[in-house]
């Protein structure tokens, strides 16, 4: 995932004043409005005054008012936080550092955070390339780079961001099945022994249970394209959840099963054959240690039969003796 703290581009920064500048000059205005009407004047008849109506008497209540809504333009920037302002309809920029700021009080400041977010998808019922109906869920984290087009450039582009997952991700379950057969899986082992050495090697044929992490990022590649507008990044999209729907669950469970029980039987099998084939060898060649033995075809068939029997059962084997 990337720094989620790296600073947004695509942006017209703008600087705001300094916050607490700007607190040292409105107090000294503030000062200014209340001493004023308290300084003393002389008169011609040697009366002392303290409001004689001249200009800096008038000044005092403009200078009190005009500091007092001056205050209404502190504001505060969070780290990864940013604000759009806007001056009458016209875009002045974004403030993407954080601190203690003044901006002027007629701009209009919209807050766009710059955190990282994450959208969760709960488990849908949605079907693969091969029809079959599974569930699947998901997982989207992103971070706005760009806050001036996803202020501006959407009314909700929290709702944005979730359809967009939504359709890529029914379109990327589409077009995969959900896993591949056992004569498909062969298929691919065989294609990659023969083109071990050779760069021009067909592409693998993926599914959604084993190649999640290809699956991952053609999805977040086909996001990132339907969020650009509003200055999105896509950080990862991922599959959080994916099985079989529940009504077909019991089935593919037994298919899974008697895909595995005869892969285990023919895999008992394959080693079973050369030992057997040994076995009736070791019967009629002489090694010093004792008489051959030599076995008319039936009984070779016989013995095959019985020692492949003993080897592929489940259970213990039960010898049988038969008396004349």
């Amino acid at each position: 995932m990337e720094n989620p703290q790296e600073t947004p581009h695509e942006t017209n920064q703008y600087r705001p004043f300094n916050g607490g500048v700007m607190v040292a000059l409105l107090l000294l205005m503030f000062a200014f409005a209340i001493y004023m009407p308290f300084i003393q004047y002389q008169g011609w008849d040697g009366m002392r005054m303290y409001f004689i109506g001249d200009l800096f008497d008038w000044l005092c209540p403009a200078a009190l008012l005009t500091t007092l809504l001056m205050t209404i333009g502190f504001t505060q920037v969070n780290p990864n936080e940013s604000l759009v302002l806007t001056f009458f309809g016209t875009k002045k920029g974004v403030v993407v550092q954080s601190g203690f700021f003044w901006i002027n009080p007629l701009m209009d400041a919209g807050r766009v955070s710059l955190r990282a977010k994450t959208l969760t998808t709960p488990n849908a019922k949605m079907a693969d390339k091969d029809g079959t109906p599974i569930m699947v869920g998901a997982v989207l984290n992103y971070r706005v780079v760009n806050p001036e087009a996803y202020y501006f450039n959407a009314d909700a582009p929290e709702e944005i961001v979730a359809n967009a997952m939504e359709v890529v991700l029914r379109e990327s379950v589409s077009i995969h099945p959900f896993d591949l057969s056992e004569a498909e899986m062969k298929d691919e082992g065989d294609k990659t022994s023969d083109h071990e050495s050779d760069d021009e090697a067909p592409a693998k044929r993926t599914c959604l249970r084993q190649n999640s992490d290809q699956i991952s990022v053609e999805m977040r590649n086909k996001i990132q394209k339907k969020l650009n507008v509003v200055g999105i990044r896509v950080l990862d999209a991922r599959l959080s959840n994916i099985s079989y729907a529940p009504e077909i669950s019991g089935l593919m469970l037994l298919r899974q099963q008697a895909g595995a029980m005869v892969g285990a039987r023919t895999a008992i099998l394959k080693a079973s054959v050369p030992l057997v084939r040994q076995v009736i060898k070791q019967f009629s060649v002489d090694n010093g240690d004792g008489p051959t033995v030599t076995f008319s075809e039936t009984q070779k068939a016989t013995l095959a039969t019985n020692l492949l029997t003993v080897m592929v059962s489940e259970k213990g084997a039960s010898p049988t003796i038969a008396v004349d």
